[in-house]
C-alpha cells in the first residue's frame, strides 16, 4: 500500500504533489490509473458535465497527464463510466486508505465543477464509508473544497476586477 498517493500523470513533477497536496511522492502507473477511474465514477455518478471534464483536464494540464501517450483514454470515460469497473475493485488498486481523503478532495473538487449534487454526495458518502473516514471528516472535506470554491472567486474578483468588471 502507498503511504500516500494521488492522481495524474506517473511522470509528474513533485512541484505539482507539493503544490497540490504537500507531498513529494511517486505513483505507480497502474495506481495512477485506477485513482482517476474512480475520479470518474463519482463526479459522473450524475454524468461528466463539460465543467468536470474542464477541471480535470486543467488538473491533466499542470500534472503532465495531458503530455502522456495515454490521456486520450480519459476523454472517452466522460460518456460511459459504468464501463470503468467498480469502486469496491478500483479502490484497493488506486491505493486504499492511504488515499481516501485525497480521493475524497479531489472527487469533491471534480463534482463541484458544475455542481455537488445529491447523486454524487452519495456515492461520496459511500465512498468515505468503505475506506472508514469518518463523516465528520468528510464534513471538514466538503467546507475545504467549498472554502477554497470561495477563496478562487474572491481572488478573481479583487485580482481581476479592473479587467472584467466592478466591486
Amino acid at each position: 500500500m502507498f503511504r500516500c498517493l494521488s492522481c495524474f500523470a506517473p511522470q509528474t513533477s513533485s512541484a505539482f504533489f507539493s503544490e497540490f497536496y504537500s507531498l513529494d511522492i511517486a505513483v505507480p502507473p497502474a495506481a495512477n490509473d485506477a485513482y482517476i477511474k474512480c475520479l470518474f465514477i463519482v463526479a459522473g455518478a450524475d454524468g461528466v458535465s463539460d465543467a468536470e471534464w474542464a477541471w480535470f483536464d486543467r488538473r491533466a494540464q499542470l500534472s503532465g497527464l495531458a503530455k502522456s501517450p495515454d490521456y486520450g483514454k480519459y476523454k472517452k470515460w466522460t460518456s460511459s463510466t459504468e464501463k470503468l469497473g467498480s469502486l469496491d475493485n478500483l479502490l484497493p488498486e488506486a491505493g486504499g486508505k492511504s488515499v481516501a481523503r485525497t480521493l475524497l478532495y479531489d472527487a469533491i473538487s471534480m463534482a463541484s465543477a458544475d455542481s455537488y449534487g445529491a447523486d454524487e454526495r452519495a456515492v461520496v458518502k459511500n465512498v468515505a464509508k468503505s475506506l472508514d473516514v469518518p463523516m465528520d471528516v468528510l464534513a471538514k472535506i466538503e467546507k475545504l473544497c467549498a472554502n477554497e470554491a470561495s477563496a478562487r472567486e474572491q481572488k478573481k474578483n479583487v485580482l481581476w476586477n479592473v479587467a472584467y468588471g466592478s466591486e
